[in-house]
């Protein structure tokens, strides 16, 4: 039942199960320990639950519910399947089975691998210049090589678009270039090389640019690369230089070394002007008191 009762009460994805579960083993009978497999246990559970904490019972289904006098998690699992299905779609169908024990969303035992990795931004100001495009491609390129060989993957297809903003009411446009690589890789000047390559052939000119990416596809294990006919020395170098790189400014930050191409600022950047402070992870927002 611990089981179901996670799988019903998923918010993002276990929250709402994990904590309920802990306030519970925190009880001083508990003494750390909670013991679901009694059914009345479950019911307890289930009972000091609010239907709003379930995962998929949002404001206007919780409102809903509590005007049929379903108000508890024990209330949804007792109530009619056929009259929550027609009022909450299948999702409340399968939320009402979950509840009940019965599993819906089975769990991965080996989650899949992925299938893209893609880096993109909306710039900070409308570009025009083809230099500032550049050093943007170039910095999100690296962030998109690093995620690769972070994952230990490497890619076979590269591609790079940019957009102009649909609310600005100068000319639209926007295109994608798109390259198959003969050998896939894993390392940022190759992959940096294909994405200016292919940004020199969208750009045009006359056009206020709002928004530009690279994606990278046909994933695969970065240690199952084959042997290159030609230059194979070399590629290994550069993925030895690779690896430096990315232990140096793993830990010294970000940034530490760089290629000559990827600028540390830029007009382009994101304005974050509604980001909230970063109290548990940057020493610099923590919150002070006077």
């Amino acid at each position: 039942m611990c089981r179901s009762v996670a799988n019903g009460l998923r918010e993002q994805p276990l929250e709402a199960a994990r904590k309920a579960l802990l306030h519970l083993g925190k009880h001083p009978e508990a003494q750390g320990v909670l013991d679901l497999t009694d059914p009345a246990d479950q019911a307890a559970v289930l009972d000091e639950t609010p239907v709003a904490a379930v995962w998929g019972v949002g404001p206007a289904y919780a409102k809903l519910l509590k005007g049929k006098g379903i108000g508890t998690a024990r209330q949804l699992r007792d109530a009619d399947r056929r009259w929550v299905r027609q009022r909450m779609t299948v999702v409340g169908a399968r939320i009402v089975e979950e509840l009940r024990g019965v599993s819906c969303i089975p769990l991965e035992k080996c989650p899949q691998g992925r299938k893209s990795v893609t880096c993109s931004r909306s710039f900070g100001v409308l570009v025009e210049s083809p230099d500032e495009l550049r050093e943007a491609v170039a910095v999100y390129m690296t962030i998109a090589a690093e995620r690769l060989r972070r994952s230990r993957l490497a890619a076979g297809v590269v591609t790079v678009f940019v957009n102009t903003s649909r609310f600005d009411p100068g000319p639209q446009y926007s295109n994608s270039a798109t390259f198959e690589l003969a050998y896939s890789t894993d390392s940022t000047d190759e992959l940096l090389a294909w994405a200016l390559r292919g940004l020199e052939q969208i750009y045009r000119a006359g056009y206020r640019y709002k928004k530009a990416g690279v994606m990278l596809n046909k994933l695969g294990p970065a240690e199952q690369l084959s042997m290159r006919l030609f230059g194979d020395d070399r590629f290994e170098k550069s993925r030895r230089g690779m690896r430096a790189v990315d232990e140096i400014n793993a830990k010294h930050g970000r940034n530490t070394i760089r290629f000559g191409a990827v600028p540390t600022k830029g007009r382009w950047e994101t304005k974050f002007l509604r980001r909230p402070r970063c109290y548990t992870t940057r020493l610099d927002e923590v919150l002070r008191v006077a």
